[in-house]
């Protein structure tokens, strides 16, 4: 499409210079559009795990009987989760003894 903008200017007629001008805004715009949404979920991604786990911490360092850290299927971070809560559990643990 750009060659044919850069290379044949002059022979397009001003209504097929419109009509092509319309169809690389609308492309431009539309791929605008998916990657802020595939930023957004990325975003949501990474920082929601992040934002859950500071919430369970804060109620584990007040001392709260909570369930185990848990996050969506697609979150990144899942390699920590395990650790973590074993973590918790012999925190709990301590703290009985």
């Amino acid at each position: 499409m750009f060659q044919l903008l850069a290379f044949q200017k002059g022979s397009l007629e001003s209504e097929n210079y419109d009509v092509l001008q319309l169809i690389i805004t609308l492309s431009v715009m539309t791929m605008f559009l998916i990657i802020l949404f595939y930023g957004f979920n990325l975003t949501n991604r990474v920082v929601g795990p992040i934002f859950s786990l500071k919430k369970h911490m804060d109620a584990v360092n007040q001392g709260k009987d909570i369930p185990s850290f848990q996050i969506r299927k697609n979150d990144y971070f899942a390699e920590i989760v395990q650790p973590y809560n074993e973590l918790v559990e012999k925190t709990k643990k301590q703290r009985i003894d």
